[in-house]
């Protein structure tokens, strides 16, 4: 009986699972890949790129002078040639390289020597010359957006497919995690309009991507997939926009005991497969106007065209975006939005803002001094004594008002001020210092509480002088300084 019912039980389920099976769809499901993040079905890739990142250490040794920084097993030695022959056997399509340090010097410089020998494309960061592109791919159009912190560039390359992709190649602050944030808030601000495009974010991060810094916690936020991370330090990252679906084959850069010879950190790079064509360019907002400057004498506005506000300094500006006061603070303070200079001798006692003005720019602020003080404001380019040093401004000692201008180490003579404003310790001056293209510099000054005079200074230079940018500077040798309300200006013209 027992044995009868099993056999009954049995040939039900039979049953059951058959008629299960015929209501089936009769085309198969595709399993789900968990190892291709952004991908629900398997066409054929539309393009696959080699990406590597690498972190070479000091122009991997290129120049002597950085030696001391090195450690041991590495100083002494030029580790370029391993970088060429690592190269040369990855045959990455996309490279982004960090601290490539003087790479941007030499006749032809380094880098060029470089990307020829390995027959790349390359964009490199100007000034700083700490991070380098070298790509297999048209450049179609490339800009440094690196911060006094941060090295940044942006990229966008011509793909095999003929549609673009966008690289950033970055190396964040190594000393600070807000300058990381604010480097991060950079690259956020200007991959905005590449997020529905192929767009990857590769180098040298600085945090970990489990460090719940901002910059790791709001990229992962935002939809950004980390691709690869190094194994050695974890700061060395591939990331790519939300928009994209890639997966990954089984390529990755290997790391040997020969390619750990080039550099404290580790290579790290990828293949990807996109399925996922680059769409149009988003929208970018148009920017809100400049506002006018409309508290200025007609003595500046009828030689001043369209004066606008870029910056005003406040003291509640984020690091991110401010322009600040940056000096040895041991003769300087800054108090409440008031920069303070105690005069030292040989001019031991100064400050400088932290970002250039534009061609066609100026400088607007405020100051006062005490009896017997001696000491200048002005716009400078380049740095003291060098052959392409130039500085213009105010020179203010002996109770004159005078011009402060250098060419090099050679001083231009300090041509008096006309007496419309007579100085006067302890009453608050308003200078404005500008700067054009074509060499025309301007200076005017009046007192704060008084606009009906005002003295003019004005200089047109040579070409040495033309298309130079400028930062704004003081010094002071006696007395104390008092210095607020810097404002950045940029205007149409002078007159």
């Amino acid at each position: 009986m027992k044995k009868s019912m099993r056999s009954n039980l049995v040939i039900m389920l039979v049953l059951v699972m058959s008629m299960v099976l015929s209501c089936a769809p009769s085309t198969p499901q595709a399993p789900i890949n968990t190892s291709t993040p952004g991908v629900t079905s398997t066409p054929a890739p539309l393009l696959k790129i080699k990406v590597v990142t690498f972190n070479i250490l000091f122009g991997a040794g290129i120049d002597r002078q950085w030696d001391e920084d090195l450690p041991d097993n590495l100083k002494g030695i030029d580790r370029s040639p391993l970088l060429i022959d690592y190269l040369e056997q990855l045959s990455p399509d996309i490279v982004g390289l960090q601290e490539v340090t003087d790479w941007d010097k030499g006749s032809p410089p380094y880098i060029k020597t470089l990307a020829d020998r390995l027959g790349l494309n390359y964009f490199i960061s100007a000034g700083r010359a700490d991070s380098a592109l070298l790509t297999k791919y048209e450049i179609l159009e490339a800009e440094d957006i690196s911060d006094d912190f941060n090295s940044i560039i942006r990229a966008r390359l011509l793909g095999p497919d003929g549609e673009p992709i966008n690289v950033f190649v970055v190396h964040l602050d190594s000393t600070s995690e807000e300058h990381r944030s604010c480097g991060t808030e950079i690259i956020l601000q200007k991959v905005q309009p590449y997020l529905a495009q192929r767009t990857i974010l590769m180098g040298d991060m600085n945090f970990t991507n489990d460090s719940q810094e901002w910059s790791s916690d709001t990229l992962t936020a935002l939809g950004w997939r980390l691709i690869a991370v190094d194994s050695h330090f974890r700061i060395d990252q591939i990331w790519v926009a939300p928009s994209m679906q890639w997966d990954v084959t089984d390529w990755t850069a290997h790391t040997s005991q020969e390619v750990r010879k080039i550099s404290d950190h580790w290579p790290i790079g990828k293949e990807i497969q996109i399925y996922s064509p680059s769409l149009a360019l988003l929208p970018v907002s148009t920017p809100t106007a400049l506002p006018q400057i409309m508290d200025l004498p007609p003595a500046v506005t009828d030689v001043i065209v369209n004066p606008q506000v870029a910056y005003v300094e406040k003291i509640e500006n984020s690091i991110c975006h401010a322009q600040v006061w940056e000096s040895g603070w041991v003769n300087e303070s800054y108090i409440k939005g008031q920069l303070r200079l105690f005069g030292k001798e040989d001019w031991q006692s100064g400050s400088g803002w932290s970002e250039p003005i534009s061609q066609n720019g100026g400088i607007l602020l405020d100051f006062k001094y005490t009896a017997g003080s001696e000491f200048d404001i002005y716009l400078e380019h380049s740095t003291w004594a060098q052959p392409e040093y130039r500085r213009f401004g105010l020179y203010v000692g002996k109770d004159i008002f005078q011009s402060d201008m250098w060419m090099g180490e050679t001083p231009l003579g300090g041509d008096a001020w006309d007496t419309a404003v007579q100085p006067k310790p302890d009453t608050w001056y308003r200078l404005l210092l500008t700067a054009d293209k074509n060499a025309q510099l301007n200076a005017f000054l009046w007192e704060v509480d008084d606009q009906s005079n005002v003295s003019i200074f004005r200089k047109v230079m040579d070409d040495n002088w033309t298309n130079l940018q400028w930062r704004l500077a003081t010094g002071a040798n006696q007395g104390r300084i008092s210095i607020q309300g810097v404002t950045q200006i940029v205007f149409d013209a002078i007159k």
